[in-house]
């Protein structure tokens, strides 16, 4: 049995939702002898199996493990897991047998609702609106940026939404702090920061999310911090073909780049059709060479091929096809079109 339970739960770290399922289930079939193995798993360094194995606990009504959630809950390491640290303690409320503990938990589990029920703040057009955004989160809040941002890290979850909230409600002004800081930062800060530029949908975000998307499909990150990234970019890409400028093609030609290494992703087709309708656009309205290295690309990125790729590829093709002999290489997406030679037909 014990083996059975250790397969099950390596099996919660598996990538597919639907392994991570089944796992769950059988988990929860064999019932309290799989608790002990469950407890430990919330040291887990994988947040997925923390995540999922507070639920199971939870689920299963092991009050053994209230001590342990409770920890959890006061050193959350993400917002995901405090989450599922408040609802387990919430569904162990119930059948807590010490007082004390049983209210922690549920005044814990308040504490959260409360937190998700916040209004959501109102841009403020000017400094003199701080005060009121200190009144609509109902939490103290730093006045300066680099505060806010610093909050962001704070343990209780109340003031990282809060800190959150803040940051959105400032604008763009945040955007290009919060994109110096994603690649020293923890994973909680992290995954915080690319919530926040999700909501911002700032261009100038594009280059930072896309080296985000890079290193988070090479490393042992876990599968919904990279489907946030994409869901950033799915709602950033609007903003940047509203306004097709030849700055963001180094961005969107790295996206085309590891966007073929994403598995598993319901935004990424969406969010590599946007990508080749800015190109689209950016050939008819601002040719260079460097589109060129979008070609490649644009042939076809398994398992999924975007209907938008073809008018893309011939745009590209109509628009720099003066440029077509020029040795641009392919799997360069930080090139720089002022270093290319000049097409032997252009005058000087």
């Amino acid at each position: 049995m014990n083996d059975e339970v250790q397969a099950l739960l390596v099996q919660l770290a598996d990538p597919q939702f639907s392994a991570r399922k089944i796992a769950a289930k059988k988990l929860l079939k064999i019932g309290l002898e799989a608790a002990p193995a469950l407890r430990a798993a919330l040291g887990s360094p994988n947040p997925i199996v923390v995540v999922r194995a507070a639920e199971l606990l939870g689920d299963l009504s092991d009050l053994d493990a209230v001590p342990a959630l409770q920890v959890l809950l006061d050193d959350a390491p993400s917002a995901d897991i405090g989450s599922a640290a408040h609802a387990a303690l919430g569904k162990l409320a119930g059948h807590e047998r010490s007082l004390e503990a049983r209210e922690r938990a549920l005044r814990e589990y308040r504490a959260v609702r409360t937190a998700r029920a916040m209004p959501q703040v109102v841009v403020p057009t000017e400094a003199s609106n701080e005060p009121q955004l200190r009144r609509r989160t109902g939490v103290p809040l730093p006045s300066d940026v680099e505060g806010l941002i610093g909050l962001l890290r704070h343990p209780e979850y109340a003031r990282r939404v809060a800190s959150s909230e803040a940051l959105v409600a400032i604008g763009s002004e945040v955007t290009l702090p919060l994109c110096d800081l994603l690649p020293g930062a923890s994973y909680v800060l992290r995954k915080r920061i690319v919530e926040v530029l999700s909501r911002l949908s700032d261009p100038r975000a594009l280059p930072a999310l896309t080296r985000e998307l890079s290193r988070v499909i090479e490393g042992p990150e876990e599968f919904e911090f990279q489907e946030a990234i994409v869901g950033a970019l799915s709602r950033l890409l609007p903003h940047i073909r509203a306004r097709p400028e030849p700055t963001h093609l180094p961005g969107i030609l790295n996206l085309l780049r590891v966007g073929g290494q994403v598995r598993g992703s319901a935004d990424m087709p969406m969010t590599l059709a946007g990508a080749a309708l800015y190109l689209t656009t950016l050939a008819k309205s601002h040719p260079e060479p460097l589109l060129r290295a979008a070609l490649p690309y644009l042939k076809g990125i398994r398992p999924f091929v975007p209907k938008e790729f073809g008018p893309a590829r011939a745009a590209i093709e109509e628009a720099t096809k003066v440029w077509k002999d020029l040795p641009l290489p392919a799997d360069a997406p930080t090139l720089s079109a002022e270093n290319l030679p000049r097409p032997s037909e252009e005058k000087l």
